[in-house]
């Protein structure tokens, strides 16, 4: 991981950015992504269902036709301890 930002108190915050490929869903990519930074297989992880709404998170980033907007808009939520928001953009931060 890198450091994304370092907050007030001058402690740096270790994360990721990534792009969302299209033609993924970010349920599954954000269960690989900290599977790979926790070392373990995505079935190890906790169900992403009970940290956040997986078909919100997914329509977010591929919404109907009659729901497209240019406004960016973003879903935050813990997940096995990793902070990580997924904006309407496709792009994905995850923070320890």
């Amino acid at each position: 991981m890198k450091i994304l930002r370092v907050i007030p108190s001058g402690n740096p915050v270790l994360g990721m950015e990534r792009t969302i490929p299209p033609d993924t869903q970010p349920s599954s990519c954000i269960k690989k992504l900290i599977a790979e930074l926790e070392e373990c297989d995505p079935s190890q992880l906790g169900d992403l269902s009970t940290a956040v709404d997986t078909g919100e998170l997914n329509t977010l980033t591929n919404p109907p036709p009659n729901k497209r907007t240019e406004e960016r808009r973003s879903i935050g939520f813990v997940y096995c301890g990793y902070q990580t928001e997924v904006n309407s953009d496709r792009t994905l931060y995850i923070e320890k």
